[in-house]
């Protein structure tokens, strides 16, 4: 069995969720209940899909180009943010979710569901709008840490979402952290991305876990060191541009 630190989160908070979500749902299932387990599964408040489309633009406009040895450019990472917010829009509000033989697979990132359109209640365009604020407050966020950038910019490697399992208690407990930056003379460094519309959630604990199962699992083939002899940094700091949206590492 596999357990993670959203597992841990979501059970806490609804152990049937859990169940649904994790044990009940399927995407290949014959039979009707677990297929709409899975449905509903991928449903998101406009919340989840605001952080969604913040973690895609980071993996596909930021990390690459610092990967690069550059830095990333402003009207790019905005860009693709504009282009990822209007054809998810464009499938949430056409609930495409429903569509006879969808394969959400074939969208290639162009997926989205909501809550408010599944149970009749579309969001208003004022919401719409503030969501779309709210996602480019927080990458111009990002991209005013100068000092957080170039150094992942001079790493020696910068591994985004990659999964570290750690035996335990005869479970298998995985971790995902957003990015793991592998720094010149010094320790790697755990970053998670978090955005949020009012004020910061601690997420030292969560943080924590990554650099506990960065340290116990057998190092990956690309690691440039072994991190179970270099204590990775586990810090948290925040940038804010405005009330509204705060980023964390």
């Amino acid at each position: 069995m596999k357990w993670s630190y959203s597992d841990s989160r979501t059970f806490g908070q609804c152990p049937r969720q859990w169940a649904f979500r994790r044990r009940i749902a399927s995407s290949t299932a014959s039979d009707a209940f677990r297929r709409e387990a899975f449905l509903l599964s991928k449903l998101q408040s406009l919340a989840q899909w605001r952080g969604g489309i913040i973690d895609h633009v980071i993996s596909v406009a930021v990390i690459p180009v610092l990967r690069q040895g550059r830095l990333p450019d402003r009207a790019r990472v905005l860009g693709t943010a504009r282009a990822a917010y209007e054809t998810q829009l464009a499938c949430a509000l056409a609930h495409r979710l429903r569509e006879p033989g969808l394969k959400i697979s074939d969208l290639n990132g162009a997926f989205a569901a909501f809550y408010d359109v599944e149970y009749g209640s579309p969001p208003t365009q004022e919401r719409l709008h503030q969501c779309w604020t709210e996602v480019e407050d927080a990458l111009e966020s990002l991209l005013e840490l100068h000092d957080l950038l170039e150094e992942l910019r001079t790493s020696l490697a910068l591994l985004d979402q990659r999964t570290l399992s750690v035996p335990f208690g005869g479970m298998s407990i995985t971790a995902r952290p957003d990015l793991i930056a592998f720094r010149r003379s010094a320790p790697p460094r755990v970053i998670d991305w978090k955005a949020h519309a009012h004020m910061q959630m601690a997420a030292r604990s969560q943080l924590a876990l990554y650099a506990i199962a960065l340290t116990s699992s057998n190092p990956h083939q690309d690691f440039p060191c072994d991190p179970r002899t270099e204590s990775p940094v586990v810090k948290q700091s925040n940038s804010v541009t405005g009330p509204k949206t705060a980023f964390s590492k």
